[in-house]
């Protein structure tokens, strides 16, 4: 027996972050998270696109010059 749900577990599946953010019309309110420096928008926005695991979202973190540990910092 076939399960369509765990075929189709993500709409975003196989996506770029871009191409994600596009689609769900965050593009801009991401660009300007970075401007801003604001690392909890920025994640928050990413959980939306279903960028949830610390790896990737430390990664893109860095490739804008932003740093993990700012969430930290700002969730104490």
């Amino acid at each position: 027996m076939r399960n369509d749900k765990l075929l189709d577990r993500s709409k975003y599946s196989g996506m770029t972050i871009n191409e994600r953010l596009y689609l769900s019309n965050l593009m801009n309110d991401f660009d300007r998270a970075i401007e801003k420096k604001d690392v909890k928008e920025i994640v928050s926005i990413l959980n939306k696109v279903e960028v949830v695991d610390e790896t990737s979202i430390k990664s893109i973190l860095e490739s804008v010059g932003l740093s993990f540990n700012n969430f930290f910092d700002e969730q104490t």
